[in-house]
């Protein structure tokens, strides 16, 4: 039998030592200590398995390198692991395609080897059925449904904005509550928008392209043809864009004067354009996006949507879990049929920092496991470890967790500040903080609530300001 080969790539000498004293027996490793090592051993199809560490040399090339890895090969699965296991790093990781994020000083050796076989499971059987199934599917209406009412408020918002093809949506929610999937049901839900192209560019931000062209495109310059940019191929439907806020002014500005005039000028003659542009915020960066979208004529186009958390309607969680449950199961995925109580005792008590790409994955991996078990009901040890030992481990004040009282400290910190009106908004909150970069800041807050749910309800105007799309006074 062909030894199961896993390339480790880690900068850390003492990591990487202690991985192949855990795994060394079962599997053949072949680590990289950098960048340029992991370019040189890498080849698609060749290994198992990648465990790969976010930080190498100067900072996130881990995720670089995840995207360069399943560029070639979707089905490819990773572990990322990092010493800064912080939200963004799980969001960032899981959005990006691995299968699992691990917090190097928190997994013990036996718990390693436990997820690095119940990765290969996963992957074995998703190569078994040649389709890499969506992380956050566009036609799945049961993630705007439920019984929570500002999952309702958003659903009819989301009807009048099908009905208005010429307003513009602002999708407000933290990460993975489904800002695209709100331009999926506008679009489907549109009378005259339903056959036209849905263009969707989330994070695009992110890609390192030259953001201006990928929008408005690329005139014909010395006999190469003319590119067309998103506009464009979005014109007559619906365009989705994410990740708006981290955009220059000048070119939120631009965005804002293209929907007002109606024009692509980028081509001669200018091209007409008819488009529905729903583009997704976090909350506290909604304030520049409405600035430039709300001016010359189209203040009164302007339609708000707020996805509200997971944590914030847990009664959604079994229909939402047995949705996805149900359609794995039809497409041949598990053979489980109905999850037990105390796994869903186990999905309803956790945080979900990841919100609905979390908690779908997450369904996605027990339903896998109980496959593999042989059985038609998913219980609570087919569910990611994290899960029930999180179930145990939730601090209090009487916890001895230092992380625990660290974090209350400051958060008490923040919310005298507030109630004493020592500021009036984010930027000088963390000036009289000592903090120098305000977003680093409001991460730490966000951290904090999320890991600590307590902590929202003892200070609710740090969850006014950290939480929600407005902050209480």
């Amino acid at each position: 039998m062909r030894a199961r080969k896993i390339l480790l790539v880690d900068d850390s000498a003492d990591f990487r030592s202690s991985v192949v004293n855990m795994l060394g027996r079962a599997f053949s490793i072949t680590e990289a200590a950098s960048e340029a090592e992991f370019r040189n051993l890498f080849r698609p199809y060749t290994y198992d398995l990648v465990i790969l560490d976010m930080r190498l040399e100067t900072g996130r090339e881990g995720l670089r390198l995840l995207r360069e890895i399943l560029a070639y090969d979707e089905l490819q699965p990773v572990i990322m692991v990092s010493a800064y296991g912080d939200t963004d790093a799980v969001l960032d990781s899981a959005e990006a395609g691995a299968l699992m994020f691990l917090h190097k000083q928190e997994f013990t050796p036996e718990l390693l080897a436990r997820m690095v076989e119940a990765v290969l499971q996963q992957a074995q059987v998703r190569r078994h059925l040649a389709a890499l199934q969506s992380r956050l599917p566009g036609g799945d209406p049961l993630s705007l449904s439920g019984l929570n009412p500002a999952v309702r408020r958003a659903a009819e918002q989301i009807r009048r904005a099908a009905d208005d093809p010429e307003s513009i949506v602002l999708v407000t929610g933290e990460r993975g509550t489904g800002h695209a999937l709100v331009a999926q049901a506008i679009h489907n839900q549109s009378r005259t928008r339903a056959t036209a192209p849905l263009v969707t560019a989330a994070e695009f931000s992110r890609t390192g392209e030259d953001i201006e062209k990928m929008l408005f495109g690329v005139a014909p310059c010395g006999g190469t043809p003319r590119r067309k940019g998103l506009f464009e191929q979005a014109n007559g439907g619906v365009l989705f864009l994410g990740g708006m806020a981290d955009l220059a002014p000048d070119l939120r500005e631009r965005i804002g004067d293209t929907l007002w005039k109606r024009l692509l000028d980028t081509c001669d003659p200018p091209i007409p354009l008819d488009l529905q542009l729903v583009t997704g915020a976090l909350p506290g960066t909604t304030a520049e996006i409405v600035d430039s979208l709300q001016r010359k004529g189209t203040a009164d186009r302007l339609i708000e949507i707020y996805l509200p958390p997971l944590r914030d309607r847990r009664e959604d969680i079994p229909l939402l879990a047995a949705s996805w449950l149900q359609a794995f199961r039809q497409n041949g995925n598990t053979s489980a049929r109905v999850i037990a109580r105390d796994a869903l005792g186990l999905l309803e008590a956790y945080s979900w920092p990841g919100n609905l790409i979390e908690l779908r994955n997450t369904v996605e991996y027990a339903a896998i496991q109980a496959m593999i078990a042989g059985s038609e009901e998913l219980v609570a040890e087919h569910l990611p470890a994290n899960l029930w030992q999180h179930s145990n481990n939730e601090p209090g004040a009487g916890s001895w967790d230092y992380r625990y009282h660290v974090a209350r400290a400051e958060v008490a910190l923040v919310e005298r500040a507030i109630k004493e009106n020592q500021a009036q908004n984010k930027t000088q909150l963390a000036k009289l903080l000592g903090y120098t970069d305000r977003f680093a800041f409001g991460r730490r807050m966000r951290k904090a609530l999320v890991e600590y749910e307590a902590l929202a309800a003892e200070f609710p105007r740090v969850a006014g300001w950290f939480t929600h799309k407005t902050k209480v006074a």
